[in-house]
């Protein structure tokens, strides 16, 4: 309902048919922000005032509660909920900067990610030169020169800054160079002799730069747990059964046994589902989506997987790649489950690009709804979603302050997002693939990937994708629309 109605005074695709609506969505948003944001200075100006008046307000008589003293009661107890959460908040945000995922590569596998890069994008440097503070085009006025492709190529292989790497990586490296120079000649043109002239250009170092959230109050993820609350309800009762997938992991899923709610029905002839869902508050988001999938063949075995570290929820384990996937692998061998079709959704298509590149043996088809797996070595995906300082749009703020920058979704992208582990090309599709981009995409460029899909499929006789623009609809917009819904379960 909430959702529903944020939906209508706020243009997912930010779209506004006038202009009167597009500033009271702004007013709206701002003030949304305004509200949240303020619980915790209030909480603290609280606690403070009545510290100082305690003499004069705490008098442990018999008539607190009938001299409206239960109210300095309540308020003080609020604010030492919010106080402690913030404290919290702040200690877990501490644990998870100091602590990282790491990716081990041996220079085999560098030199192998490196040259699929390279055949997939021949243009590679262009692509790099938007890395550096939102630079669109790489020409002579950016004053980007090759030893500034190093820094971002330390970083991109080596997850290091340039000067903490050892001596035999920066061998490593100048071959990494000259193997892209190899690719395209042209950009030795931009080597600087004058290395005192060389400025030093910052760009989007994921992993490294520090963790940028905004705090949001505990009364904002009581509203938030409430919501997912609901969506847990709603499964049960339509029959799915909820397993955490090991005894010290955050990650569990539900699954719907169709084929066994009634002795009288037959099994189900089609595979299993497995969905993989986005950021966002969780399995709510996608009720439609799961109960359109339940009532188009009520027979079909469906598993969610629960994704808290990327649900709004706070937890103290973001599970990495291997974790994951031995979550995976359990539940296929707790429910004898075979081959799946696998429909994953925005983060969740990354998820599933590991086990189509680990498990290939658990893929029966694949279906990607706003993939932000492909053409990683574009900057799209992190600069709109994490490093925008001005986000142009109502639903683009009010996405960036509840979503990209929540404590658990930042950390996750920031210490666990490994570009060379996450992307996926489509030759690694080795099955039949359906991919689903939104018009209105303000995370990725919709058009230019899809673009870059079909050409590799053209250019290759590659068969077994297929790509569809869906319209008038933005990014995670599909869950909403019945008709959309509908569109991306014809082949699921």
């Amino acid at each position: 309902m909430v959702l529903k109605l944020l939906g209508t005074l706020i243009e997912p695709t930010d779209r506004y048919s006038t202009k009167s609506h597009r500033i009271s969505a702004i007013v709206l948003t701002t003030l949304i922000k305004i509200v949240v944001s303020s619980f915790t200075p209030a909480a603290f100006v609280t606690f403070a005032y009545l510290a100082y008046n305690y003499q004069k307000y705490y008098q442990l008589t018999a008539q607190i509660w009938t001299s409206q003293q239960w109210l300095l009661v309540t308020a003080t107890i609020w604010s030492l909920f919010e106080i402690g959460f913030y404290l919290h908040c702040l200690y877990v945000k501490r644990l998870f900067s100091r602590t990282s995922s790491t990716l081990e590569l041996t220079w085999a596998k560098r030199v192998f990610y490196l040259q699929r890069v390279l055949d997939h994008n021949p243009t590679v440097f262009k692509s790099l030169a938007k890395w550096f503070h939102k630079r669109d085009e790489l020409n002579s006025e950016d004053d980007i020169y090759l030893e500034h492709f190093e820094d971002w190529l330390s970083w991109a292989f080596f997850n290091k800054l340039k000067f903490n790497l050892t001596r035999n990586e920066v061998h490593e490296l100048h071959a990494i160079m000259e193997i892209c120079l190899k690719q395209d000649p042209s950009a030795a043109a931009l080597r600087n002799e004058d290395t005192e002239s060389r400025k030093p250009l910052e760009f989007m170092r994921l992993n490294l730069d520090p963790i940028v959230f905004q705090h949001k109050p505990l009364i904002a993820y009581m509203v938030i747990s409430l919501m997912q609350l609901y969506g847990l309800i709603f499964l049960y009762f339509i029959g799915f059964v909820h397993y955490n997938c090991q005894p010290r992991s955050t990650l569990s899923y539900w699954i719907y046994n169709g084929n066994k709610s009634k002795s009288s029905r037959k099994p189900s002839t089609k595979p299993p589902v497995f969905l993989v869902y986005g950021i966002g508050i969780g399995v709510t988001m996608y009720l439609k989506v799961i109960n359109a999938i339940r009532n188009k063949d009520p027979d079909r075995t469906i598993v969610v997987l629960d994704l808290p570290h990327i649900s709004l929820k706070l937890v103290h384990q973001i599970p990495s790649l291997p974790q994951t996937l031995e979550a995976i692998d359990n539940i296929f061998k707790k429910h004898e489950l075979g081959a799946c079709s696998w429909l994953g959704h925005s983060y969740g298509s990354i998820i599933t690009a590991w086990v189509i590149k680990s498990r290939p043996a658990y893929i029966h088809k694949v279906n990607l709804v706003d993939p932000v797996c492909f053409a990683l070595w574009e900057p799209d995906l992190i600069r709109n979603f994490l490093y925008n300082p001005n986000p142009i749009g109502p639903i683009h703020r009010l996405a960036q302050y509840f979503v990209a920058k929540d404590l658990l979704v930042a950390s996750t992208l920031f210490r666990h997002f490994w570009w060379l582990q996450n992307i996926l090309f489509p030759d690694d599709l080795a099955c039949e693939s359906h991919v689903y981009f939104s018009q209105y995409d303000w995370i990725i460029d919709s058009y230019a990937i899809k673009s870059y899909l079909d050409k590799f499929c053209s250019q290759n006789s590659w068969n077994r994708l297929k790509t569809l623009m869906m319209d008038n609809v933005a990014h995670g917009g599909f869950i909403s629309s019945e008709e959309k819904i509908q569109l991306v379960l014809e082949h699921v």
